[in-house]
């Protein structure tokens, strides 16, 4: 309890949601059994925010200190290798942005839906038709300072956590080192905790998740309408755990006031992937434009490299902003072009 209370008053809302995810992937096995995918946990936010603070304070519940897998950088092989390394475990994935490989991308939607890396075994002769297989069987907090955009599907497959403070008083920055301590005294201790509660996941899970995810339905239906079905999923599996696990753990939070957080998160979610897909319906369309000599290059828009750039305030202000090394822009004349897309 004394643990939990620190995790959560030191990460916040984002904190709550983490805790529950993590005593779901003690049990993702069980999880995936049922629905065969296992929801990715997504940090998003600038630098200094508490994105990695979070993924180290996921890592120490599974042992000592690991870095996380570099999106950017990492090999393929790599990649999966790291989600089979452990049975039940949460990894770390960092430095995601839209402009990594596509292929990247389709792994950990692939890895979502529990889908290993598959290459053929040339062990016993160029003939074979035999093939290895790489299995996910772990978790991942996926931390990046990006939305998943560059392709809606993942971020359908996220749950997502949102980071902006970047400024902390004396106080924060104490809890945050007091939790740190606890950390690197190990907290393997809370992870077999959670384990010896086997026999009660296996027997009960599945009818608490079908109470939660008609009881969340029922909320968001009469408060915000239609909202993606596979969010509300997504989120319901942690929560679930928690309302099974309630009498048998100290949460440092009512299931009430959880709910609550999971519910205003949906929405949140929803909002921001409609937007997302709303951008890239406009952008798809100017290409297509483009293609057809409908708009063209010099006149519809124009492409500049500039050390600074006007922007207008409002009719009667402008402002300037530099750059610190030359930028390419893009200045489109929006009338004719959205004239044209709408």
């Amino acid at each position: 309890k004394q643990w939990a209370d620190l995790f959560v008053r030191t990460h916040g809302d984002n904190g709550k949601i983490a805790l529950m995810y993590y005593a779901a992937a003690v049990y993702r096995d069980v999880i995936y059994g049922r629905f065969k995918f296992f929801p990715h946990l997504f940090g998003f936010g600038p630098p200094g925010t508490g994105k990695s603070t979070l993924g180290w304070s996921l890592s120490y519940l599974f042992g000592q200190e690991r870095k996380p897998f570099n999106l950017n950088a990492g090999t393929a092989p790599g990649f999966y290798r790291t989600f089979a390394q452990f049975r039940n475990a949460i990894q770390w994935f960092d430095e995601y942005s839209n402009s990594i490989d596509l292929k990247r991308i389709q792994d950990l939607k692939n890895a979502y839906d529990g889908a290993g890396h598959v290459k053929g075994d040339y062990s016993a002769g160029g003939n074979s038709n035999k093939t290895v297989s790489t299995p996910i069987n772990s978790a991942c907090y996926i931390s990046g300072q990006e939305l998943p955009t560059a392709d809606n599907a993942l971020f359908k497959r996220c749950i997502l956590l949102q980071f902006h403070k970047t400024n902390y008083n004396d106080a924060e920055r104490s809890l945050a080192a007091e939790l740190q301590q606890w950390q690197e005294g190990a907290l393997t201790h809370l992870t077999a905790q959670l384990t010896s509660l086997r026999d009660l996941v296996v027997k009960d899970w599945s009818r608490v998740y079908d109470e939660t995810i008609k009881e969340i339905k029922e909320i968001l239906s009469s408060r915000y309408g239609e909202i993606e079905e596979r969010i509300i999923h997504n989120m319901t599996i942690p929560l679930s755990m928690y309302k099974l696990l309630e009498r048998e753990l100290d949460w440092p939070y009512s299931y009430d006031e959880i709910r609550a957080v999971a519910i205003l998160q949906i929405y949140e979610q929803n909002k921001l992937i409609s937007k997302a897909a709303e951008t890239s319906q406009f952008w798809d369309t100017v290409q297509y434009l483009f293609n057809m000599i409908q708009i063209l290059d010099g006149t519809d828009f124009v492409i500049k490299t500039v050390k600074s750039v006007k922007l207008r305030v409002d009719r009667n202000q402008e402002t300037e902003r530099e750059f610190e090394e030359p930028t390419e822009l893009l200045f489109i004349s929006l009338s004719r072009i959205h004239a044209l897309y709408m």
